[in-house]
């Protein structure tokens, strides 16, 4: 797999081939799910945040500490927020 990381760093091009070979070797080889050949972030800058002020909305509604009209707009007022935080990273 080292192969992948090189090509990558050099700029090289992958031909339809090497994506075929790629992608059969995260389908069939168990070894390919233990680690992943490239430094990849699947969050989002935020997404923590995100995820928890979601949760939170939720707990507040559900106990009542909160109306779904005053969840929402404390919800979208902290987003605001979060994008704000997160937009030059």
């Amino acid at each position: 797999m080292r192969y992948w990381a090189d090509l990558a760093a050099q700029g090289g091009v992958v031909t339809p081939e090497e994506v075929a070979t790629f992608i059969s070797f995260f389908i069939n080889d168990p070894e390919a799910t233990k680690t992943e050949p490239f430094n990849i972030s699947y969050n989002l800058p935020g997404n923590a945040e995100f995820e928890k002020m979601g949760k939170t909305a939720i707990q507040e509604i559900g106990f009542g500490r909160k109306t779904v009209v005053e969840a929402v707009e404390s919800f979208y007022t902290n987003a605001q927020q979060i994008i704000a935080n997160n937009i030059t990273q």
